[in-house]
C-alpha cells in the first residue's frame, strides 16, 4: 500500500489540494478517512487532545460503519472462523462465535473499542441523553 502523499505523485491528474496537504483520489478508503484525520489536526478541529476526545465518539462511529461494511476485513485479515479453536476459548466466547456465525454478524457488532482506548462510557452517556 502506498502512502497517500506518494499516490498523488502516482495519479496528478486526480489531486485534490487541501492546504498543505494532497490527497489522491484514488487511494482506498481507509487511507481517506486517516487523511481526514490529518486534516482535522491541520484545520484545528482536533488539534488538542481536548478536540480530540470532544470528537472521539464520532469518529469511532465512522470507522466502526466503514469496518461493518466491509464484514470486518481488517479483522478477518487474521481472524476467521475457520480457523479458531473453540476448546481454546471461554464458554461464553464459544456461544457468542457460533452465534456470530449463525446470524452473519461482523465482528466489529461486538468488539467496538477493542484496538483503542474504551469509549463504552460514552456511547452510553449518548444512550442516556437520547432517553
Amino acid at each position: 500500500m502506498r502512502p497517500i502523499l506518494e499516490q498523488a505523485a502516482v495519479f496528478p491528474q486526480q489531486r485534490i489540494d487541501v492546504g498543505q496537504v494532497v490527497l489522491a483520489q484514488a487511494a482506498p478508503q481507509h487511507e481517506l478517512m486517516a487523511a481526514r484525520d490529518v486534516i482535522g489536526k491541520i484545520t484545528g478541529v482536533v488539534d488538542t487532545p481536548e478536540k480530540f476526545e470532544a470528537h472521539r465518539l464520532e469518529m469511532a462511529k465512522r470507522v466502526w460503519d466503514r469496518m461493518k461494511s466491509r464484514d470486518s476485513k481488517e479483522c478477518r485479515n487474521c481472524h476467521n472462523f475457520a480457523t479458531m479453536d473453540p476448546d481454546k476459548q471461554k464458554a461464553r466466547s464459544q456461544i457468542k462465535h457460533e452465534e456470530a456465525q449463525e446470524d452473519n454478524i461482523t465482528c466489529i457488532e461486538c468488539h467496538k473499542g477493542i484496538a483503542h482506548k474504551p469509549i463504552h462510557h460514552l456511547l452510553e452517556e449518548e444512550a442516556q441523553a437520547g432517553q
